[in-house]
């Protein structure tokens, strides 16, 4: 028999130091899986910290600009003004016919030195922020350095690798994503170039100028004039597909978490269970709250109708303090003893004004009133009505027609 108790209280210790154990390890696992994702969004972070490459307004960048038309090839399109400042590319053109191609049309270049062209291969778009006189049709061009076929020296023949523009009248904001770009098919056909040249993710390493113009057909009903203000010129990366994977990953984690979280806390009950005693009989204990609002309830239902009914009168029976009686009182109906003692008196009253035909003062003192005036106030209060017009009301809707 003392083996038994010796081995029965080892078992306990064992488990009391053990319970700990895993209470600590099961909340740190659980920790461990809620900030598991936390990591993988540090990338995220990282590119709200990255800079848009701006290459204008930027003196690090350009080299030069430039400004032309067909007149320089003997057409009668021109410039008929152009300024560069700090703030501003301003450019004013006018498009005449005399030429088999009419165009005119600005540019920045980027240099100097071929080590110092642009790469803009890493940025998926670039914005241009400009200003139209009117609603007009252009093209907007990159000029890169082809391996194999420009001339480092001259700088010619770059490769044009462009697409064209929609312009709406005033200051709008314009996104290209390099990806839409192309290189024109004469290009292509006069150096003897395949078109899939255009998906080679690195032909933007090279980016010598940047060009912007309207070209037009050999007749036109009329001269065309339009006045271009630009204002910046900058190249961005695009991070929606890290944003979308990463956030719909780390939902999709937690929905898989959460619901692996409720299946464990099911079982929880039969995992926590003591494995040294197994089937044991538990046992129900009631709160004191509970009983001692059970006993006030009780206490109350059986003499409401007592004229002297008071938080004494429930001490003395019941053995609570006044105190806690209206606490648990107001806390449970929300409202003081004597007003539910009250509301209780006056829903006996309503039953007995329509199933008895007693006298009203009567049936005031039955249910424990002892001031006529006070009942009468107090229910025209709650009711609305009197308890004579109550008695009517009620009489008149349960008489057949």
């Amino acid at each position: 028999m003392c083996i038994g108790k010796s081995v029965l209280s080892l078992s306990f210790l064992t488990v009391s130091r053990v319970q700990p154990i895993f209470f600590y390890m099961k909340k740190f696992f659980l920790f461990f899986l809620l900030f598991f994702p936390l990591p993988f969004l540090i990338p995220v972070i990282l590119t709200f910290f990255e800079k848009s490459l701006i290459v204008y307004p930027n003196k690090k960048y350009i080299n030069d600009f430039g400004f032309y038309a067909d007149v320089n090839s003997g057409g009668n399109s021109e410039v008929l003004a152009h300024s560069v400042t700090p703030e501003q590319i301003s450019f004013e053109y006018i498009i005449r016919e005399g030429h088999s191609f009419l165009y005119a049309g600005m540019c920045v270049s980027f240099g100097p030195a071929p080590s110092l062209l642009l790469d803009v291969s890493h940025y998926d778009y670039m914005t241009i922020r400009l200003s139209s006189s009117f609603s007009r049709k252009c093209d907007v061009y990159l000029d890169v350095f082809q391996d194999n076929i420009t001339d480092i020296k001259k700088e010619e023949p770059l490769r044009p690798i462009g697409r064209e523009l929609v312009l709406k009248q005033g200051m709008n904001t314009y996104t290209i994503w390099l990806d839409s770009l192309i290189t024109p098919y004469y290009w292509l056909r006069e150096y003897n170039l395949p078109e899939k040249i255009d998906k080679d993710n690195n032909r933007f390493e090279k980016v010598k100028r940047f060009k912007i113009n309207e070209s037009q057909p050999e007749k036109i009903e009329k001269e065309i004039y339009n006045h271009l203000i630009v204002k910046t010129i900058s190249f961005h990366k695009s991070h929606f597909l890290l944003y979308l994977i990463t956030f719909s990953s780390i939902i999709f984690y937690y929905i898989i978490l959460f619901f692996l979280l409720g299946k464990f806390r099911k079982n929880e009950g039969v995992i926590a269970q003591d494995p040294s005693l197994p089937g044991y009989k538990k046992l129900y204990l009631e709160n004191y709250k509970e009983q001692d609002l059970d006993k006030i309830i009780g206490f109350i239902k059986s003499h409401y109708y007592n004229p002297d009914f008071s938080p004494l009168l429930v001490q003395k029976s019941t053995g609570i303090s006044t105190a806690r009686i209206n606490q648990l009182i107001r806390r449970q109906f929300k409202t003081s003893l004597i007003q539910f003692v009250n509301h209780l008196r006056i829903t006996e009253v309503k039953r007995l004004l329509v199933q008895t035909d007693r006298n009203i003062t009567e049936l005031a003192f039955k249910v424990g009133f002892n001031n006529i005036s006070y009942f009468n106030k107090l229910f025209k209060k709650r009711e609305g009505v009197s308890p004579r017009e109550y008695r009517k009301i009620r009489n008149q809707e349960d008489t057949p027609l």
